[in-house]
């Protein structure tokens, strides 16, 4: 089990016992107080899908991304198979009143066929959170934010906005994908890239911050949100530490144009060093570099920042109660990338799509999905691929 993973545990384990030893003692001695406490509510789903994946590069990813589309030959035996995959979301969610004002507690587990993990574990307040959970940063966009561990503070004003702010983890920061040609054609393991003396390490947290507005009616919202993350690096040889900044905006906006019949989603974002932050990019981490780069092949204690940014859009219509149909498309592109240094690395992907899913009942729905995209280098090499999904899920 990785430290990351272990820490987690502990934190539940931990938090969950204080949690409850303190909203026991607070009850106690504040009876008048407490206004209403309400039962623990225990929810989750289970998806069940397969998928025919044209030309993708792992089977073992049943949704399709533009970066992992095979740009070579010798990528491509790992394509064209029907590819099954299944898990599972269950949490617990406590919530209680005290002078009109909520005290929720969350904690979330998930699992596939390779690994059990927390998917959020938090403590919130109608002002503070603490715990992992989502971050503030593309609150309103297509694809969800990054969950991270946190500590956010948030406050609706009477002028129909809200603003939060947030102290947070950093994620990783990926210079030696295990998985790249590159480290696979001279058979370098990835126990020999971790030893490797240049290392990311993270030495200082992140901050993200966002304000949205609602519009009156539930007519809808629009948010503009930021992050800023520095990214610090280790050189043994020389004791170096190398610290660069990376930073984002998105500003996103959700529709409803018909109440309960039609929504929009878009947004559009834009900034350097936030690979892992965007779809697309967040998925090649195994088989090149998201975030930043080597300068050039001979220094290795420079590092630079990839800019990046892109456009998402989906359209959501509900045909009946039980019946929903989502299209839904986007583009994601890197500027300061040289073909010179680095040819056969992402410039552009581009992806287009649309899903069917029935409710048969409340608790069980079935789905289809088609998606097609296509991945462009610096060097001009161009593929794309087709992709088919079939899903169950079941909600309890």
């Amino acid at each position: 089990m990785e430290n990351k993973n272990k820490y987690l545990w502990i934190l539940a384990l931990v938090g969950l016992t204080f949690g409850s030893a303190t909203f026991n003692s607070y009850a106690q001695n504040n009876v008048s107080k407490l206004k209403s406490e309400e039962p623990i509510r225990i929810y989750g789903h289970a998806d069940i899908e397969a998928a025919h994946a044209v030309n993708q590069m792992y089977l073992e990813h049943t949704s399709f991304t533009p970066s992992l589309i095979p740009m070579k030959r010798d990528q491509k035996k790992l394509a064209n198979a029907l590819i099954y995959d299944a898990s599972l979301k269950i949490g617990f969610e406590t919530k209680f009143y005290v002078e009109e004002k909520f005290s929720k507690g969350v904690i979330e587990f998930a699992a596939d066929r390779n690994s059990l993990f927390i998917r959020r574990l938090f403590f919130e307040t109608e002002n503070f959170t603490l715990g992992l959970k989502e971050n503030n940063f593309c609150n309103i966009a297509t694809f969800a934010p990054a969950k991270v561990i946190q500590a956010s503070w948030k406050n609706k004003f009477k002028n129909n906005f809200t603003f939060a702010f947030g102290i947070e983890e950093s994620k990783a920061v990926v210079l030696y994908p295990e998985e790249a040609p590159k480290y696979k054609k001279l058979g370098i393991t990835k126990a020999q890239l971790e030893g490797k003396s240049f290392q990311f390490r993270k030495n200082f947290p992140a901050a993200s911050a966002n304000l949205q507005y609602d519009f009156s009616d539930n007519f809808g919202s629009v948010e503009f949100s930021g992050i800023v993350r520095p990214m610090s690096f280790y050189d043994k040889d020389t004791d170096k530490t190398p610290l660069i900044f990376g930073w984002g905006a998105n500003l996103g906006t959700k529709l409803k144009l018909s109440p309960k019949v039609n929504t929009l989603t878009a947004n559009i974002i834009f900034g350097q060093g936030i690979g892992s932050y965007i779809h697309d990019l967040s998925k090649m981490e195994k088989i090149e570099e998201a975030d930043v780069r080597l300068k050039d092949k001979t220094t290795l204690n420079e590092v630079e920042a990839i800019m990046a940014g892109g456009a998402h859009v989906s359209f959501e219509h509900r045909w009946a109660p039980a019946l929903r149909f989502t299209i839904r498309g986007g583009i994601n592109h890197t500027f300061n990338e040289d073909k010179n240094i680095r040819p056969d690395a992402y410039k552009w992907g581009i992806y287009g799509g649309a899903n069917a899913t029935y409710w048969i009942t409340k608790r069980a729905a079935v789905g289809a999905e088609y998606t097609w995209g296509g991945r462009k280098d610096l060097d001009d090499n161009f593929k794309n691929a087709h992709h088919v999904k079939a899903i169950a899920t079941f909600k309890f």
